[in-house]
């Protein structure tokens, strides 16, 4: 059976009045190049494939990867325009905060809301705790605290680090919630009289990998760590 025969008589008027068009308009591919790269148009040279059939299929070819370059650039875009618009609704709560609970809070809420953290957990590290009695217990520990260690290079790199980590130290941050984390995200925090870990987590395990960008942690990072200075560092300067 050939192809024409395989048409219903629609098709075949509707085949008809496309080639009559195209007979009567030979310039029409001129005006709409565009098209040419989507349709299969034979050039018969024997048994093997022509020039022009291997230039038109690696054009196409070409075409698909640049549309799907495109549309992944338009999600990152998308997904970074998202990501500082939370940005920006937490660093004007975090202005807002006028106790060291309103901060803890505010970072809680926004991690979890905003930048879907299935769990939030801060560590502070202060020199001298007796200066800070009012800060909340189940946040800070001694600077020289044995489990310090266990961030010691984090806090030096001063970078966040995404991925999986030791059950010690998933412990340390996320107590009853341990069993639950599956990856994280640990953002350093430095001050002139503390250091600390906000530590985000997820139950999903490719949620947060070590290929995964980290700039915006960054940025939280930087933004706690400022919002916090005053309300630690005064104290400890009284």
């Amino acid at each position: 059976m050939s192809a024409q025969q395989g048409l219903d008589n629609k098709e075949q008027d509707q085949e008809k009045t496309i080639a009559d068009y195209l007979r009567t308009h030979p310039d029409f591919f001129s005006r709409h190049t565009q098209l040419l790269s989507t349709l299969k148009i034979p050039h018969y040279a024997g048994d093997a494939i022509s020039l022009v059939e291997y230039q038109v299929a690696a054009l196409r070819e070409q075409k698909k990867r640049l549309e799907r370059e495109l549309k992944n650039l338009i999600t990152v875009a998308r997904d970074n325009d998202q990501l500082s618009k939370c940005m920006h609704r937490l660093t004007v709560a975090l202005m807002e905060t006028v106790t060291l609970n309103d901060i803890v809070q505010v970072i809680q809420e926004s991690l979890r809301n905003d930048f879907n953290a299935d769990t939030v957990s801060l560590r502070l590290f202060i020199e001298n705790l007796d200066d800070l009695s009012s800060l909340p217990e189940n946040i800070v520990c001694e600077r020289n605290d044995p489990s310090v260690s266990e961030f010691e290079k984090i806090l030096k790199e001063s970078k966040p680090v995404c991925g999986k980590f030791r059950q010690s130290q998933i412990e340390f941050l996320f107590d009853s919630h341990q069993e639950e984390i599956k990856s994280a995200a640990l953002i350093p925090l430095s001050g002139t009289t503390y250091t600390g870990i906000l530590a985000i987590a997820s139950h999903d395990k490719d949620r947060y990998h070590t290929g995964m960008g980290t700039l915006f942690l960054q940025y939280i990072g930087d933004l706690l760590s400022c919002t916090l200075r005053p309300f630690i560092e005064e104290k400890t300067h009284e």
